[in-house]
């Protein structure tokens, strides 16, 4: 992968992370700077838009309270194609009252985006925001279309703001290269796994595994063979429509036609030590085999327990 792609990746990445920033504090004039002039906008909390001042004078209420917003972000996924590019992110939100620095509110968020090169850098032509869960004091956001609250489909409920067979970045941009290093091609399929794990899409998830798959798959157990794999995990899938796992890429080796990678799993209810390090409810370790250019997991090992810092491959 050459410098081209991974300065794009920086630049789109550290774009988006601005406008979380600017998001959460209210910004209006920034959070308009991020869209082009006649963005188009969804979002499962706000409705839709078209436009950039729209979308910015919306977005800026939910920081424009006395309350305390941080706006966090994982599961990047940037591909490009010429002078477009898609954008895929998790994100997990803290709201917090004036007088305390404990939580009241957090939520759980898909990103997607479509961008355009522009004279003035990378700007979203489009974006897409899904809330998948809410826990806590919800008065918070009364301006907020609500998530279903965390169970199963009922008489009477709305369509999915999301459908990833129609919605994913992945189908927004079909012939989009992985922009990045050659660590973060490895990381997409493991990124494109688990979001079609957590949208309940398994056709996305087919071409991320080898035919003989095997690996630690609690509480399921082993198992072994992409038939079985895929067959147990979406009958685990059906009982958490929330679901959510939110990851983050600790260490990539790769080997010519062969990867080793660790993530670590981002509890959004306790993302950090009391010291403020990051801190992991558990990570994954994961192998990777290069089959007709393309890479794809033969194995999979999910381990439990708080860590702080990368374990050994």
């Amino acid at each position: 992968m050459n410098s081209v792609a991974s300065s794009l990746r920086i630049n789109i990445l550290e774009m988006f992370e601005h406008f979380l920033t600017v998001w959460a504090s209210g910004d209006s004039y920034h959070i308009a700077n991020v869209f082009e002039l006649n963005a188009t906008f969804s979002s499962s909390a706000h409705g839709s838009l078209i436009g950039s001042n729209a979308v910015a004078e919306v977005l800026a209420l939910d920081g424009s309270h006395p309350h305390k917003i941080k706006i966090a972000s994982t599961n990047h996924y940037v591909g490009f194609d010429e002078n477009r590019a898609v954008l895929g992110a998790y994100l997990y939100g803290h709201v917090a009252t004036s007088e305390s620095s404990t939580a009241a509110l957090l939520f759980g968020a898909l990103v997607v985006g479509e961008l355009r090169a522009t004279d003035r850098g990378w700007l979203f032509t489009r974006l897409q925001l899904s809330f998948s869960w809410l826990d806590g004091d919800r008065s918070l956001v009364p301006r907020w279309n609500l998530p279903r609250p965390r169970r199963f489909w009922d008489e009477g409920d709305k369509a999915p703001h999301l459908v990833n067979e129609l919605d994913s970045p992945w189908v927004r941009l079909p012939a989009a290269k992985v922009a990045g290093s050659a660590q973060d091609e490895v990381a997409e399929v493991f990124m494109r796994y688990i979001w079609a794990m957590d949208q309940a899409d398994f056709g996305q998830m087919r071409d991320t595994l080898t035919e003989d798959i095997a690996g630690a798959f609690p509480p399921i157990g082993d198992l072994k063979g992409r038939h079985e794999v895929m067959g147990q995990l979406k009958d685990f899938r059906q009982a958490w429509p929330w679901m959510q796992h939110f990851c983050v890429p600790l260490r990539i080796d790769i080997n010519g036609d062969q990867a080793q990678m660790l993530l670590g799993r981002v509890i959004a209810q306790r993302p950090t030590t009391a010291e403020g390090l990051p801190l992991f409810g558990a990570h994954y370790r994961i192998e990777l085999r290069r089959e007709n250019q393309s890479w794809r997991i033969f194995w999979f090992e999910y381990v439990e327990g708080w860590i702080t810092s990368p374990p050994h491959m």
